[in-house]
């Protein structure tokens, strides 16, 4: 209800403006509009040996010679794990309402399963959680961010019919453990990004491992026991829980706009295959109870053609997709680029799974602001639901204190957001990934997404604000972005 009321008061206010002698346009976000920023656990708190961790696959992975670029590992990352108070300082100091991190879900439960409970775990988020809201700001926790217990992944991780009723358990032990103060919860993070690179083996980004040989399959099978795992958090919350703590539970799905390469039948069809192949996959099961129609004719038309008895392609019995549907009060987007689609039915070595399958193939724009545009439209038509950007950041590798690209980004995909609120679209808020520079998984900490710079060669960690983060402070303290 609140919800509704929040999208049928406010107004977008998009006026012009004379700034130094230049012409500029003002994008106002709406009253209520909820500017944040995010980590995650295993990228920068660190400590992972301390006060009775267990290991994730992430620490293990990572240690393979060569798997990280710089062959470095999350062992000490940012220490936010000891300077978790002087993190919150910095989101204090820019403004923001809302912090989005993670919980390690081995800092919890060390091998992953009940009744082994890691209370000096549970002691450290609740000391964060604790300090956020001392300073104002709201709490959004992620269950699990890219780093599942090695236990776990041992038995089989993903690709394990029991992996739903692991998650139900922790997330269960989540609910009553920090519910009381936590109001906005994202059963997973990218679950698309899990199934490419940790189950489908197609670079050198992801973990648990490689699974190439195995990848017509396996990078299916993963996301369809995630979606499961989701779908048991969220009915466990929806039965022993929401009535009582009042709060929320969404997804962080990631996701470029899929732009035809040309104006033929053929690639607008092939575009919107490219969609379904990475935002409907979990989208539609989601919000409508089932696969995408495109993807289950396209995977059984190529499994065939390939020599397979059967589809590659997991189906959700009437049972499951009836607990799917409807499982998400609100839907998190992670962007950060688009692409341009074709059709193609012949295909070069070495082309991804989901473009031989959907039978296209994509060319990566880097910045795409007017595609997330797009995104927020279309997902908002196709599901009606509120939608929060979870993640939108610039990467850089000669990155300095003056990130002037950043900036330039940032306020263009802002631009986009507000431009969506306009055209109808129900957008709660945007987050910029990420408040530090952090350990970025294969690249380690070669690229830098932060607006404060960290230093990894002090002892201490230092944290200096980068230009990026001056320029978000004074658009969450004036409430709107400007383009001159």
């Amino acid at each position: 209800m609140l919800i509704k009321i929040f999208y049928s008061i406010f107004l977008l206010f998009i006026a012009g403006t004379v700034v130094k002698g230049k012409e500029c346009v003002i994008y106002r976000a709406p009253l209520g509009f909820i500017f944040s920023t995010a980590t995650s656990a295993y990228q920068v708190e660190g400590a992972t040996t301390e006060d009775g961790r267990g290991p994730s696959d992430w620490d293990i992975y990572a240690r393979i010679p060569n798997v990280v670029r710089d062959n470095s590992t999350g062992d000490i990352a940012c220490d936010s794990y000891h300077k978790y108070k002087e993190d919150i300082r910095l989101l204090k100091n820019i403004g923001v309402k809302q912090y989005r991190f993670s919980i390690s879900w081995t800092r919890i439960l060390p091998d992953g399963t009940l009744p082994k409970i890691n209370h000096k775990g549970i002691e450290y988020y609740n000391n964060l959680i604790n300090e956020l809201i001392a300073n104002d700001i709201e709490p959004m926790a992620t269950m699990v961010h890219f780093d599942e217990p090695e236990a776990l992944n041992n038995l089989g991780g993903w690709l394990n019919k029991d992996m739903p009723q692991y998650f139900g358990n922790y997330t269960r032990l989540l609910f009553a453990t920090f519910g009381d103060r936590v109001k906005k919860w994202v059963t997973i993070n990218e679950p698309l990004s899990v199934s490419t690179y940790g189950y489908c083996g197609q670079t050198d980004r992801g973990s648990p491992g490689d699974f190439k040989m195995h990848c017509p399959w396996s990078k299916y099978l993963s996301a369809h026991y995630q979606l499961l795992a989701h779908a048991e958090a969220y009915r466990i919350y929806e039965r022993e829980f929401k009535e009582k703590q009042g709060g929320s539970i969404g997804i962080a799905l990631n996701t470029g706009w899929m732009e035809p390469m040309t104006n033929s039948t053929e690639d607008r069809e092939a575009a919107a295959r490219a969609l379904d192949f990475s935002l409907g996959w979990f989208a539609e099961p989601i919000f409508k109870g089932d696969y995408p129609q495109s993807m289950k004719v396209g995977i059984a038309e190529r499994s065939k053609k390939d020599g397979y008895i059967k589809s590659r392609f997991p189906e959700f019995t009437e049972e499951e997709k009836q607990k799917l549907k409807g499982t998400a009060d609100w839907l998190g987007i992670n962007y950060y680029h688009g692409f341009k689609v074709a059709n193609r039915v012949d295909f070069p070595y070495g082309i991804s799974q989901e473009q031989y399958d959907g039978a296209t193939i994509r060319e990566l724009v880097f910045s795409d602001p007017q595609g997330l545009r797009k995104v927020l439209n279309y997902a908002t038509k196709e599901y009606g639901v509120p939608i929060m950007i979870t993640e939108n950041g610039y990467r850089a590798i000669n990155d300095s204190l003056n990130d002037t690209p950043r900036i330039e980004y940032l306020r263009e995909h802002l631009i986009g957001v507000l431009q969506a609120i306009n055209d109808g679209s129900k957008v709660l808020g945007y987050t910029v990934w990420s408040i530090m520079d952090n350990f970025e998984w294969s690249y380690g900490y070669i690229i830098k997404y932060g607006i404060h710079h960290v230093d990894f060669n002090d002892p201490e960690r230092k944290r200096t604000p980068k230009a990026s983060s001056h320029w978000y402070k004074d658009v969450i303290a004036k409430g709107y972005v400007e383009k001159c």
